[in-house]
């Protein structure tokens, strides 16, 4: 009997484009190709062996979901706390690198790239998977495995748009030595579906690192922001989405000129209308399955930060103590936080995660539609607003799809702005 594959998921829109599926095929017959602005694995029919029962790419799979609670159970040990939103996990920290230019060109605080120049410079990880841009293509990610303090830096800063960690699965099963694994929280559900499947693999990983997660664009959002803002990308010389200092800028550098354009003010435009669908079926905004996770913190005192600050969830009790040797030797400054501030800065993306993206859910499944899988209790009572928030997005999403309906993006930000001034 022929089994579900990776096709399946990509048919239902499941595919999160984590890029663990071309790793675990004993084939080779998937490989990532650019797809409506997404990254999408396909299936080389030719070579694939699932009529002989092989469905490994499906069962490695974050798309459709996972038993985010229960693998944490076997993961996380010790004296950890329980959280609905976050997970198990041990401490909360706010921090920033102690190297002022790291801390002002990364997003937030820098505190990933410092903590690992700290670990690469003191002999805990021989490396680490991170996302750069290319240098003959500055606006497409590429990841790859850092061994230098070089190369980390130059994987600094968030990628808002798809980021695929295919083929590094397989390079770090052919190295020696430790490393991390910097993603999003599909990628390190990816990873972890991969090690229980392959145990062994466990022992060449120190760490998963997890940034929060919103949801990602697609790379029609950025080309939507470059056909706003007027910028030629064939003339872009380096690109970051955003860099220097606290929420920071997106900046393009050309032939001619510097252009700064301030996170909130473009981040806001994209709204829902460059969201992939799989995104809004997304419940793990911190990453529960990341040792540590690391985001933003705008909420109280914090909020009055120029640099960067970064907010810091810790659940591995080895790296929460790496993190506070680091700060006795001054790579970092890091302080302990009650959770609760750090859901307080994440108050929006959190409600959402929970409240839209259930929603989605069990529509999509009264609708006959397949849906990721989780075991985690989410809302079953919904009112008339996310109600309307579900449809908006659905609306977003459509004009999103297609180019020559942009114009009507700029048009619903003027009205939305105008609406929120008024009240």
């Amino acid at each position: 009997m022929i089994k579900k594959t990776i096709e399946n998921v990509v048919k239902n829109d499941l595919c999160t484009g984590c890029g663990v599926c071309e790793d675990v095929c004993p084939q080779g017959a998937i490989h990532f190709s650019l797809q409506d602005g997404l990254s999408i694995p396909k299936i080389d029919k030719a070579i694939c062996i699932n009529h002989k029962g092989c469905n490994r790419c499906y069962q490695i799979c974050s798309g459709v979901g996972m038993n985010l609670r229960g693998i944490a159970k076997t993961i996380f040990t010790g004296n950890l706390k329980s959280d609905y939103y976050a997970g198990s996990y041990q401490n909360a920290y706010a921090g920033f690198s102690n190297n002022y230019d790291i801390r002002f060109h990364s997003a937030s605080g820098g505190m990933i790239s410092q903590f690992l120049i700290f670990l690469l410079e003191k002999g805990f990880i021989n490396g680490a998977i991170i996302t750069k841009f290319r240098e003959n293509s500055p606006t497409s990610p590429i990841s790859f495995i850092a061994t230098t303090e070089e190369e980390i830096m130059n994987g600094k800063s968030s990628k808002y748009c798809p980021v695929s960690l295919n083929g590094l699965i397989s390079e770090i099963n052919m190295l020696k030595g430790k490393y991390i694994v910097v993603g999003l929280p599909c990628h390190i559900q990816g990873f972890r579906k991969y090690e229980l499947m392959y145990p062994k693999f466990r022992e060449k990983i120190v760490g998963y690192f997890s940034t929060y997660c919103s949801s990602i664009r697609t790379f029609n959002g950025t080309d939507y922001l470059f056909s706003h803002y007027k910028i030629d990308k064939t003339k872009i010389l380096s690109f970051s989405y955003r860099d220097d200092g606290c929420m920071g800028y997106m900046k393009i550098t050309t032939e001619g000129e510097i252009i700064k354009i301030p996170y909130r003010e473009y981040f806001q435009m994209l709204k829902s209308f460059f969201k992939p669908k799989r995104c809004l079926y997304c419940i793990d905004h911190y990453g529960d399955l990341a040792d540590v996770s690391f985001g933003d913190i705008q909420t109280g005192r914090y909020r009055k930060d120029k640099i960067g600050i970064n907010s810091i969830i810790s659940r591995n009790s080895k790296l929460d103590k790496l993190l506070i040797q680091a700060k006795n030797e001054n790579f970092i400054d890091l302080e302990k936080i009650e959770l609760s501030t750090i859901h307080k800065s994440q108050r929006a993306m959190l409600s959402h995660k929970r409240r839209i993206s259930g929603l989605n859910i069990q529509i999509e499944k009264r609708l006959g539609n397949e849906t990721p899988n989780y075991d985690i209790q989410l809302q079953t009572n919904y009112s008339l607003i996310d109600y309307i928030a579900y449809l908006t997005i659905k609306v977003q999403r459509q004009i999103g799809k297609r180019r020559y309906l942009w114009p009507l993006i700029d048009v619903y930000n003027v009205l939305f702005a105008l609406i929120k001034y008024l009240s």
